[in-house]
C-alpha cells in the first residue's frame, strides 16, 4: 500500500511541474526548472554595448562578438553571465522545443511554432521586455553558445553556431561571421541565492 501511495504521489508531482518564472528585481528574472536567470531586457546588448560588439550600433551582432559580449557582461553584480544554450538536434522549420530558448518560447511563455511571440496570451510574457521578434520582412534570431557540425555540402568539419527565433520558435544553424542576430544574456543558478 506504502510503495502505492509513493509511485502515485511521483506520478502527480511529475505531471504538475511547471516552469515557474520569478521576478527577482533589477531586471532579473529566474527561471525554476530550468535553474537560470535572464535578463528582463531581451535587448539589453543593443542598449548597454561598446562599438566593438556591435559595430552597426543596431543590437545585431556575429556570434564571436556575442559570446565575448555575454562573458564580460557585468550587471546585478555578477560576472557570470553567458549565451543561453540551443540544442544539436533541432532541425530547420521544425518546433526547437529544447534548449533554454525553446523552453523559454514553448513551455513558459506559450509559444507556439511558426507564429511570433508576441501572439502568446501567457501572463509571464510581461516579465520581458523588447524581444527580438516580428520585425518583417526578417526573422530575427537570437545566437545561442551551442555549436552543431555543418552537414552542407561545402561543410568541412566546421561547427556552425545555432541562433532561435521568438518570430517562429525554430533554430538555425548559421556561420559565425554573419552579423545580423541578436544577443540575450542568461547566467546560471538564482541570483537571490547566490546573493546570500
Amino acid at each position: 500500500m506504502r510503495k502505492s501511495i509513493i509511485a502515485v504521489s511521483l506520478l502527480f508531482t511529475s505531471l504538475n511541474v511547471n516552469a515557474e518564472l520569478f521576478d527577482r528585481g533589477n531586471g532579473m528574472i529566474y527561471d525554476s526548472v530550468q535553474n537560470i536567470t535572464w535578463r528582463a531586457n531581451a535587448n539589453y546588448f543593443a542598449e548597454s554595448t561598446p562599438p566593438r560588439f556591435d559595430k552597426n550600433r543596431d543590437g545585431l551582432t556575429d556570434w564571436e562578438s556575442a559570446m565575448k559580449w555575454a562573458a564580460s557582461l557585468k550587471y546585478g553584480g555578477f560576472r557570470d553571465w553567458r549565451l543561453p544554450t540551443g540544442d544539436i538536434n533541432c532541425q530547420p522549420l521544425e518546433p526547437c522545443t529544447t534548449g533554454e530558448l525553446g523552453h523559454l518560447f514553448y513551455n513558459e511563455l506559450g509559444g507556439i511554432h511558426g507564429i511570433t511571440i508576441y501572439s502568446s496570451t501567457d501572463p509571464d510574457l510581461a516579465l520581458f521586455t523588447n524581444i527580438q521578434s516580428n520585425m518583417a520582412p526578417y526573422i530575427i534570431f537570437y545566437w545561442t553558445s551551442t555549436q552543431v557540425p555543418d552537414i552542407s555540402l561545402f561543410g568541412s568539419d566546421r561547427l556552425l553556431p545555432q541562433a532561435f527565433s521568438f518570430d517562429n520558435g525554430e533554430a538555425q544553424n548559421f556561420d559565425a561571421s554573419y552579423a545580423f542576430h541578436a544577443v540575450w544574456a542568461v547566467r546560471d543558478g538564482d541570483v537571490i541565492q547566490a546573493g546570500q
